[in-house]
């Protein structure tokens, strides 16, 4: 960002200070896996899930959901049906177009849509997922990505912008040109 911001606006970079984010105390190891389950329960998750948490809307397609959508749905066609995928985040118009342009995404895609996700019970989602996965095209910083592997959670991301900064060496950076 802070390249960002000399390139775009033409700010000297010594003018320009960086203040790193961190997650919250919350998001870390879950402690009593039956809590875990219980939380997913609540959001109609069941068995083994890639999760993504972020926005669904039409006006910020650089967070490549509905490419998600699509490599997830092709794996399933090739015989990866033990695992769902869950996309966590407020819905919208656009999210109900998306789900409408896949086919309607019935449960047996084994693709859920949670809606708004309780600020409390989201280090849950964290910590129940196999991984977690954010296909975004671009980041100012990417906080979903340092929430997840606060968790402990496997983490995928794209190799883009601010995102090899805050994943480093505790998860797996992929060419987004490649995504499948």
């Amino acid at each position: 960002s802070r390249r960002d911001v000399h390139r775009l606006l033409r700010i000297p970079l010594e003018r320009i200070t960086v203040t790193h984010l961190a997650a919250e105390e919350c998001f870390r190891p879950a402690e009593d896996p039956a809590v875990v389950d219980k939380i997913l329960r609540r959001y109609g998750i069941r068995g083994p899930y890639i999760l993504y948490v972020g926005g669904f809307t039409k006006l910020d397609p650089r967070k490549n959901v509905r490419q998600l959508i699509e490599v997830f749905l092709e794996l399933r066609k090739q015989g990866a049906r033990e695992v769902g995928l869950v996309l966590a985040g407020k819905l919208g118009d656009y999210s109900r177009a998306l789900m409408q342009e896949m086919g309607g995404l019935d449960p047996a895609s084994g693709v859920v849509f949670t809606d708004y996700v309780d600020a409390a019970d989201l280090p849950f989602l964290y910590n129940g997922a196999r991984c977690f996965v954010f296909p975004s095209a671009y980041e100012g910083f990417g906080l979903p990505v340092l929430e997840a592997i606060s968790c402990g959670t496997p983490t995928v991301a794209y190799r883009n912008s601010s995102i090899p900064e805050v994943v480093g060496d505790a998860g797996l950076l992929i060419d987004e040109r490649q995504p499948g």
